[in-house]
C-alpha cells in the first residue's frame, strides 16, 4: 500500500538535486524539507503547504550534502563543491557561519555530520560549542568547532524576519 504523497519539480530545468533532509522552523509547524544540488541553492520546501518556504543562497557552486542539527533542526549544515561548509538558520534564512578558507578543504566538500552534544546547549540555554565533521575530495576529513563563535547563532536570530514569498 505504498503511495506517492507529493512530488516537487524545480522550475529551473538546470537544477539536479543531490541531497534532502527534513528540518524545522521555530516559527512554523509546517513539515519542512531542505533540498539542494547543482545550482548551489538550499531550498526549503513547506510540504504541509506545498510551496517553497525559503531559498538560502551563498555557496559559490553545487551543494552536495545538507544535514539538520539533531537537537536544533532549525540549524542546517551544508557541504559544497566550493570547498566550504555553511551553517544556516532556517527560521530566517541567514548563513550563520562559513567553514573554509586557509584551514579548510582544498577540493569539493562532499559530506557533513554533527557530533551529538547535550541538547540543553541549544534550546532553552545559551548555545554551546557546535562540533561537526566534513569529508571532501581532497582526501581529508576535518573536524570543526564553533568555540569562540557561539554568539553567531544568537546573532542570526536578529536578521531577516519573513519567509520568502514563492
Amino acid at each position: 500500500n505504498m503511495r506517492l504523497l507529493q512530488a516537487y519539480e524545480d522550475e529551473n530545468d538546470d537544477e539536479s538535486y543531490f541531497a534532502c533532509a527534513w528540518c524545522s522552523s521555530r516559527r512554523s509547524d509546517a513539515a519542512l524539507l531542505a533540498v539542494t544540488g547543482q545550482m548551489g541553492v538550499v531550498r526549503v520546501i513547506d510540504a504541509t503547504g506545498e510551496r517553497v518556504f525559503r531559498d538560502m543562497r551563498g555557496h559559490g557552486n553545487s551543494v552536495n550534502d545538507i544535514l539538520p542539527h539533531p537537537f536544533a533542526p532549525y540549524l542546517l549544515l551544508s557541504a559544497s563543491k566550493d570547498a566550504s561548509c555553511r551553517l544556516w538558520n532556517v527560521d530566517n534564512g541567514v548563513c550563520v557561519c562559513v567553514f573554509g578558507g586557509s584551514g579548510g578543504h582544498r577540493n569539493e566538500a562532499l559530506t557533513v555530520d554533527f557530533k551529538l552534544t547535550d541538547p540543553r546547549g541549544i534550546d532553552g540555554l545559551p548555545v554551546q560549542d557546535i562540533v561537526f565533521a566534513s569529508g571532501a575530495m581532497d582526501n581529508q576529513v576535518k573536524v570543526w568547532s564553533t568555540a569562540g563563535y557561539t554568539h553567531l547563532v544568537a546573532r542570526s536570530e536578529t536578521c531577516g524576519d519573513e519567509p520568502d514569498d514563492a
